[in-house]
This record gives structure tokens, sequence and C-alpha cells, in this order.
């Protein structure tokens, strides 16, 4: 499994970062990869919330955040990109909060509706361990694709399911800030501190994730790799030479 192969790797795999595993390598694939997606899904509509809030009311915010989602989901449609989980996940939760907020004519609701979806989801990620599928390495193709051999390797399903642990506390924690902030400021208040204190959580739970991920990666020998389109995956190493499938 670790010997050289015999044949030269394919054209369209060449490894991106030569033979040496560096934090900064990682960082680079998995910025490259997940960065955008995550500004596009959670960070422009958060920010334009916000704004649209500020300037012109709560209701133009809902209608700001919801238009923004569905049609970065419509633009990847158009132009053949994929729609990521993530993308489904926002929407959908935007779309059901943004329903219930104008069925019932509360603001409470829309920001009080997550604290349940932050449980339920927490419950899933917990419930994925317990069946043998940690949630995380479904989601991890995102952010950080793994060839056949790294996926199955005994660290790297540790990894995912330390990472299905973390997240889920990390949920917890996200729903029960929003809640006492909710039940405590004013809603502008509360708009931006929840914004900067769920962004914070999340910057600390990503950073924990960068270090137990690059531990495991230097532990089981994995590189990151170029394949066709620019794109990156993490791939078996075989004697400090990257081993593409």
């Amino acid at each position: 499994m670790f010997s050289e192969l015999p044949t030269p790797a394919p054209a369209d795999a060449v490894p991106a970062y030569g033979s040496a595993l560096s934090p900064a390598a990682v960082v680079r694939a998995v910025a490259r990869r997940g960065g955008p997606r995550l500004i596009e899904a959670m960070v422009v509509p958060a920010v334009l919330f916000y704004s649209v809030l500020e300037a012109v009311g709560v209701g133009a915010a809902y209608a700001a955040a919801l238009a923004w989602t569905f049609s970065a989901i419509a633009l990847r449609r158009l132009t053949h990109r994929p729609v990521t989980g993530l993308h489904l996940i926002v929407g959908i939760g935007l779309m059901g909060r943004t329903a219930l907020a104008l069925a019932t004519d509360s603001t409470f609701l829309y920001f009080a509706q997550p604290v349940l979806g932050s449980a339920a989801l927490a419950a899933v990620f917990l419930v994925s361990i317990a069946v043998g599928r940690p949630l995380i390495a479904r989601l991890a193709d995102e952010f950080c694709p793994l060839d056949a051999d790294a996926a199955g390797r005994h660290g790297v399903a540790r990894l995912f399911r330390n990472l299905t642990y973390l997240w889920a506390a990390v949920i917890v924690a996200k729903g029960a800030l929003t809640l006492v902030l909710l039940l405590t400021l004013p809603l502008s208040a509360f708009v931006l501190t929840k914004t900067l204190g769920l962004w914070a959580l999340t910057v600390a739970a990503i950073a924990a994730t960068f270090v137990l991920s690059y531990r495991t990666t230097s532990l089981e020998q994995l590189v990151p790799v170029s394949v066709s389109g620019g794109r990156s995956r993490f791939v078996v190493t075989a004697s400090g030479n990257a081993r593409v499938a």
C-alpha cells in the first residue's frame, strides 16, 4: 500500500505543494475549496441582514438574506457548479424562519427557531456517530476531499468521529448563546452581538478542527494534491511522494 507506484502519476494529478507537508499547505488547500463557499453561504447573508435591518427595517432584512441565498443557489445551478450541502442547509433554514416570522408577525420566533434547529442538528450529529457514519465524514468533501485510501485509514475515521463530537458541542453552544442574547438584548444589539459571538465560536471551532486535522494528516502521511480544475484533494504518501489513485 505504501510502495511507490510503478507508473507515473496522471497528468491531471500533479502534487501542488511538493512532498513536504506543512500547515500552510493544508490551510491553502482547504481555504481555496471551502472558504468561498462559507463566505457565499453564511457570511454574506449575515452581513446583508444586519446592514438592511439598520438601513431599512426587519422586513427588508428578511427579504435581502433570503434573496441572496436563493440567488446564489440558482447561479450555481445555471453555471453548472455544485449546490453544496451547506447552501441547502442555510437556504432551507432561512426559508423556514422567514415563513414562520411572516406567518406569526414575530421577530422573536425568527431568531428563536434556530435554537430548536440547533438542538435537532446536534442530535443528528450524535446519532450519526452511534450508527457508525459520522456526519462530518459526509461533509468533508466540500472542504477537504480525500481519495479512497486516505478516507479508509483508521486515524481519519477517528478524526471524523472527534470532529463530529466537536461540532455537535459547538452547535449546542451557538443555540444557547442565541437564546440568552435574544432574551436579554434589544433587536439591533442582539443581531450584531449574536453575529459576532457566533462567528467567534465558529472561528475557534475551525481552529480546533485545523489542529486536529493537521495532526491526523501528519500521522497518516496525507498530502494535498492538485487535480483537474485547480481543485485539491488529500492522498496517502508513499516514501515522501504523493500517491495518486
